[in-house]
Protein backbone atom coordinates (compact mmCIF):
# COMPACT_ATOMS: atom_id res chain seq x y z
CA UNK A 1 0.00 0.00 0.00
CA UNK A 2 1.16 3.30 -0.90
CA UNK A 3 1.81 5.70 1.85
CA UNK A 4 1.72 9.53 1.83
CA UNK A 5 2.24 12.41 4.69
CA UNK A 6 -1.74 14.03 4.07
CA UNK A 7 -4.61 13.34 1.76
CA UNK A 8 -7.30 16.21 0.59
CA UNK A 9 -10.61 14.84 0.13
CA UNK A 10 -11.99 17.09 -2.24
CA UNK A 11 -10.49 19.48 -4.69
CA UNK A 12 -13.02 22.43 -4.24
CA UNK A 13 -11.59 25.76 -3.46
CA UNK A 14 -11.07 25.07 0.14
CA UNK A 15 -8.95 21.65 -0.55
CA UNK A 16 -6.74 23.45 -2.95
CA UNK A 17 -6.04 26.11 -0.80
CA UNK A 18 -4.85 23.88 1.80
CA UNK A 19 -3.02 22.26 -0.89
CA UNK A 20 -1.52 25.17 -2.11
CA UNK A 21 -0.34 25.86 1.44
CA UNK A 22 1.33 21.91 2.09
CA UNK A 23 3.14 22.28 -1.08
CA UNK A 24 4.95 26.07 0.22
CA UNK A 25 5.33 24.29 3.30
CA UNK A 26 7.11 21.30 1.96
CA UNK A 27 4.80 18.48 3.18
CA UNK A 28 4.26 15.63 0.45
CA UNK A 29 0.29 15.74 0.14
CA UNK A 30 -1.98 14.07 -2.49
CA UNK A 31 -5.67 15.45 -3.47
CA UNK A 32 -8.51 13.08 -4.30
CA UNK A 33 -11.48 14.79 -6.36
CA UNK A 34 -12.77 16.26 -9.37
CA UNK A 35 -11.63 19.89 -9.10
CA UNK A 36 -14.35 22.84 -8.53
CA UNK A 37 -17.19 19.45 -9.24
CA UNK A 38 -19.65 21.17 -7.32
CA UNK A 39 -19.20 24.54 -8.89
CA UNK A 40 -19.15 23.65 -12.70
CA UNK A 41 -21.83 20.74 -12.41
CA UNK A 42 -24.27 21.80 -10.24
CA UNK A 43 -24.56 25.51 -10.21
CA UNK A 44 -26.94 27.14 -12.36
CA UNK A 45 -25.44 29.03 -15.70
CA UNK A 46 -25.22 32.12 -15.84
CA UNK A 47 -24.78 32.38 -11.89
CA UNK A 48 -22.54 35.20 -10.13
CA UNK A 49 -20.70 34.79 -7.15
CA UNK A 50 -22.02 36.49 -3.92
CA UNK A 51 -18.46 37.27 -2.73
CA UNK A 52 -17.18 40.47 -4.17
CA UNK A 53 -14.27 40.47 -5.86
CA UNK A 54 -11.67 41.11 -3.35
CA UNK A 55 -13.43 38.31 -1.30
CA UNK A 56 -12.84 35.89 -3.88
CA UNK A 57 -9.51 34.28 -3.78
CA UNK A 58 -8.25 31.03 -3.34
CA UNK A 59 -5.33 30.77 -0.67
CA UNK A 60 -2.08 30.61 -1.23
CA UNK A 61 0.85 31.75 1.42
CA UNK A 62 1.96 34.56 -0.47
CA UNK A 63 -0.62 35.83 -2.17
CA UNK A 64 0.87 35.33 -4.89
CA UNK A 65 -1.94 33.66 -7.09
CA UNK A 66 -5.01 36.21 -6.39
CA UNK A 67 -8.25 36.71 -8.43
CA UNK A 68 -6.71 40.40 -9.05
CA UNK A 69 -3.50 39.04 -10.32
CA UNK A 70 -5.78 36.36 -12.59
CA UNK A 71 -7.47 39.29 -14.06
CA UNK A 72 -4.30 41.64 -14.72
CA UNK A 73 -2.99 38.36 -16.36
CA UNK A 74 -5.48 37.56 -18.56
CA UNK A 75 -6.76 41.33 -18.96
CA UNK A 76 -9.99 40.99 -17.30
CA UNK A 77 -11.12 44.52 -16.02
CA UNK A 78 -11.25 44.20 -11.79
CA UNK A 79 -12.46 46.29 -9.78
CA UNK A 80 -12.62 45.27 -5.63
CA UNK A 81 -16.40 46.46 -5.28
CA UNK A 82 -19.61 45.83 -6.80
CA UNK A 83 -18.65 44.05 -10.02
CA UNK A 84 -20.31 40.84 -9.35
CA UNK A 85 -17.84 37.77 -10.69
CA UNK A 86 -18.75 35.76 -12.70
CA UNK A 87 -19.30 31.93 -11.86
CA UNK A 88 -16.90 30.84 -15.58
CA UNK A 89 -14.14 33.52 -14.99
CA UNK A 90 -14.43 32.13 -11.34
CA UNK A 91 -13.77 28.53 -12.64
CA UNK A 92 -11.17 30.00 -15.28
CA UNK A 93 -9.25 31.47 -12.54
CA UNK A 94 -9.61 28.36 -10.08
CA UNK A 95 -8.01 26.11 -12.94
CA UNK A 96 -5.06 28.89 -12.80
CA UNK A 97 -4.55 28.69 -9.46
CA UNK A 98 -4.67 25.08 -9.59
CA UNK A 99 -2.04 24.63 -12.62
CA UNK A 100 0.42 27.33 -10.57
CA UNK A 101 0.06 26.51 -6.88
CA UNK A 102 -0.45 23.29 -6.77
CA UNK A 103 -0.36 21.16 -9.24
CA UNK A 104 -1.90 17.79 -10.68
CA UNK A 105 -4.71 16.54 -8.51
CA UNK A 106 -6.28 12.74 -8.85
CA UNK A 107 -9.50 12.60 -9.96
CA UNK A 108 -10.86 9.78 -7.86
CA UNK A 109 -13.51 9.61 -5.36
CA UNK A 110 -12.82 8.15 -1.52
CA UNK A 111 -15.39 5.80 -0.76
CA UNK A 112 -14.15 5.29 3.02
CA UNK A 113 -11.82 6.31 5.29
CA UNK A 114 -10.95 3.91 8.28
CA UNK A 115 -8.19 4.49 11.21
CA UNK A 116 -4.65 2.39 10.77
CA UNK A 117 -1.80 1.75 12.57
CA UNK A 118 0.40 6.16 12.63
CA UNK A 119 -2.85 7.31 10.65
CA UNK A 120 -5.85 6.65 7.97
CA UNK A 121 -6.48 4.17 5.18
CA UNK A 122 -7.78 5.52 2.38
CA UNK A 123 -10.37 3.25 0.10
CA UNK A 124 -10.94 4.96 -3.45
CA UNK A 125 -13.54 4.14 -5.87
CA UNK A 126 -10.63 2.97 -8.73
CA UNK A 127 -10.45 -0.41 -5.80
CA UNK A 128 -7.09 0.92 -4.95
CA UNK A 129 -6.24 2.43 -0.92
CA UNK A 130 -3.60 4.81 0.11
CA UNK A 131 -2.18 5.43 3.84
CA UNK A 132 -2.32 8.81 5.09
CA UNK A 133 -0.66 10.13 8.71
CA UNK A 134 -3.24 12.95 8.02
CA UNK A 135 -6.22 13.53 6.09
CA UNK A 136 -7.93 16.50 5.59
CA UNK A 137 -11.44 16.78 4.75
CA UNK A 138 -12.57 19.97 2.23
CA UNK A 139 -15.79 17.63 0.83
CA UNK A 140 -18.04 20.95 0.15
CA UNK A 141 -21.46 21.35 0.90
CA UNK A 142 -23.27 19.60 -1.67
CA UNK A 143 -24.09 16.85 1.03
CA UNK A 144 -25.55 18.88 3.23
CA UNK A 145 -28.24 20.15 1.15
CA UNK A 146 -31.65 21.00 2.92
CA UNK A 147 -35.32 20.82 1.68
CA UNK A 148 -38.54 21.46 3.96
CA UNK A 149 -40.13 18.75 5.50
CA UNK A 150 -43.49 19.24 3.29
CA UNK A 151 -40.88 19.10 0.30
CA UNK A 152 -38.96 16.31 0.80
CA UNK A 153 -41.58 13.73 -0.50
CA UNK A 154 -41.57 15.11 -3.72
CA UNK A 155 -39.73 13.43 -6.88
CA UNK A 156 -36.94 14.71 -8.05
CA UNK A 157 -38.28 15.79 -11.39
CA UNK A 158 -40.46 18.34 -9.67
CA UNK A 159 -38.51 19.40 -6.84
CA UNK A 160 -34.44 20.47 -7.09
CA UNK A 161 -32.75 22.35 -4.24
CA UNK A 162 -31.21 25.39 -5.86
CA UNK A 163 -27.53 23.50 -5.96
CA UNK A 164 -28.47 21.12 -8.40
CA UNK A 165 -30.46 23.40 -11.27
CA UNK A 166 -27.17 23.93 -13.32
CA UNK A 167 -29.27 24.12 -16.73
CA UNK A 168 -31.40 27.32 -16.31
CA UNK A 169 -32.84 26.75 -19.76
CA UNK A 170 -34.89 23.26 -19.16
CA UNK A 171 -37.11 25.45 -17.22
CA UNK A 172 -37.79 27.61 -20.80
CA UNK A 173 -42.11 27.40 -20.60
CA UNK A 174 -42.13 25.84 -17.20
CA UNK A 175 -44.28 27.10 -14.27
CA UNK A 176 -41.85 27.39 -11.31
CA UNK A 177 -42.16 28.35 -7.45
CA UNK A 178 -38.40 29.07 -5.63
CA UNK A 179 -38.97 29.06 -1.94
CA UNK A 180 -36.22 31.31 -0.20
CA UNK A 181 -35.14 34.78 1.02
CA UNK A 182 -31.62 34.67 -0.40
CA UNK A 183 -28.92 34.76 -2.36
CA UNK A 184 -29.70 31.43 -3.74
CA UNK A 185 -33.41 31.63 -4.23
CA UNK A 186 -33.93 35.33 -5.64
CA UNK A 187 -30.86 34.49 -8.01
CA UNK A 188 -32.25 30.84 -9.73
CA UNK A 189 -35.63 32.82 -9.70
CA UNK A 190 -33.72 35.97 -11.70
CA UNK A 191 -32.38 32.94 -14.20
CA UNK A 192 -35.12 31.11 -14.83
CA UNK A 193 -37.09 33.54 -15.50
CA UNK A 194 -34.60 35.19 -17.82
CA UNK A 195 -34.47 31.12 -19.56
CA UNK A 196 -38.38 31.76 -20.30
CA UNK A 197 -40.46 30.59 -17.34
CA UNK A 198 -43.04 31.80 -15.24
CA UNK A 199 -42.24 32.44 -11.84
CA UNK A 200 -42.88 33.24 -8.91
CA UNK A 201 -41.00 33.57 -5.46
CA UNK A 202 -42.41 32.20 -1.86
CA UNK A 203 -40.85 33.96 0.98
CA UNK A 204 -41.31 32.42 4.50
CA UNK A 205 -40.09 35.18 6.04
CA UNK A 206 -40.90 39.42 6.24
CA UNK A 207 -39.02 40.20 3.01
CA UNK A 208 -35.81 39.02 0.99
CA UNK A 209 -32.36 39.36 2.52
CA UNK A 210 -30.05 40.82 -0.15
CA UNK A 211 -27.87 43.25 0.63
CA UNK A 212 -27.55 46.88 0.77
CA UNK A 213 -25.73 48.76 -2.55
CA UNK A 214 -22.57 50.45 -1.38
CA UNK A 215 -18.90 49.87 -1.03
CA UNK A 216 -16.66 50.22 1.67
CA UNK A 217 -15.02 53.00 -0.43
CA UNK A 218 -18.84 54.86 -0.48
CA UNK A 219 -19.86 54.18 3.34
CA UNK A 220 -19.09 56.43 6.24
CA UNK A 221 -17.24 55.41 9.65
CA UNK A 222 -20.29 54.97 11.26
CA UNK A 223 -22.09 52.64 8.56
CA UNK A 224 -18.60 50.79 8.56
CA UNK A 225 -18.55 50.27 12.49
CA UNK A 226 -22.47 49.20 12.02
CA UNK A 227 -21.91 47.28 9.58
CA UNK A 228 -18.53 45.92 8.54
CA UNK A 229 -17.84 44.46 5.66
CA UNK A 230 -17.55 40.77 5.27
CA UNK A 231 -16.80 40.25 1.70
CA UNK A 232 -20.20 38.30 1.26
CA UNK A 233 -22.04 41.47 2.07
CA UNK A 234 -22.34 43.66 5.73
CA UNK A 235 -22.73 42.98 8.91
CA UNK A 236 -21.76 41.81 12.09
CA UNK A 237 -24.26 38.39 11.38
CA UNK A 238 -22.22 37.55 8.09
CA UNK A 239 -19.19 37.92 10.53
Amino acid sequence: MKSIDTIIIGAGPYGLSVAAHLKAAGVPFRVYGTPLESWASYMPEGMLLRSEPFASNLWDPKRRYTFQRYCAEKQIPYQAYGKPVPIETFLAYAEWFRANAVGETTDVRVTRVTRAEGGFDVSLADGTSVRAKHVVLATGHMAFQNLPAELKSLPGTLCKHSAQIKDVQRYSGRDVTVVGAGQSALETAALIREAGAKVRLVVRKGGIQWNAPGTDSTRSVVAKIRKPEAGLGAGWKIL
